[in-house]
C-alpha cells in the first residue's frame, strides 16, 4: 500500500493497492454484492457505476472495477477524502456494513501500533 501496510487517513491508496483492498474487504466479510451503493458512498457517480455494470456481469468484477475507479480518483472521490482506508471505512459505515468497517478499522489501528512500536525499537537500538 502507500506504506508497508494499510494506510491511515492521511495516506492515499494507489491503484497498485487494489488486490490488497479486495483482500481486506473479503477478510472482514464484505461479500461485494452491495458494490453499487459502496461505489456511490466512495464518491463514484451513478453514470460511472452504470458503465461498469454494462461492461461486466457479476458482483465480484463490478466491485473490483468500482474500487479501481475509486483508486483512480474518478468523479467525486476527492470530495470524499480521496482513496484512503479512512474513506473506505466511512463508506462502509454509511452502507450499514458496521462489522466490516470495525474490522478494517481495528486492523488498521493494530498495524499503526505495531509499526510505531517497531520504529521505536529500531531507534532505541541505533
Amino acid at each position: 500500500m502507500a506504506s508497508p501496510g494499510p494506510a491511515d487517513n492521511t495516506n492515499e491508496l494507489q491503484i497498485t493497492d487494489l488486490a490488497e483492498v479486495l483482500q481486506l474487504l473479503r477478510r472482514h466479510g464484505f461479500s461485494g454484492d452491495r458494490y453499487h451503493n459502496l461505489g456511490l458512498y466512495l464518491g463514484l457517480s451513478v453514470n460511472t457505476i452504470s458503465v461498469i455494470e454494462a461492461d461486466h456481469r457479476g458482483a465480484g468484477r463490478c466491485l473490483s472495477d468500482c474500487l479501481t475507479k475509486w483508486l483512480e480518483k474518478a468523479d467525486n472521490v476527492q470530495k470524499k477524502s480521496g482513496p484512503t482506508i479512512y474513506s473506505l471505512v466511512s463508506a462502509l459505515r454509511e452502507l450499514g456494513e458496521h462489522a466490516v468497517a470495525e474490522g478494517i478499522d481495528m486492523e488498521n489501528d493494530t498495524y499503526k501500533y505495531r509499526h510505531h512500536l517497531l520504529v521505536t525499537l529500531e531507534d532505541a537500538y541505533r
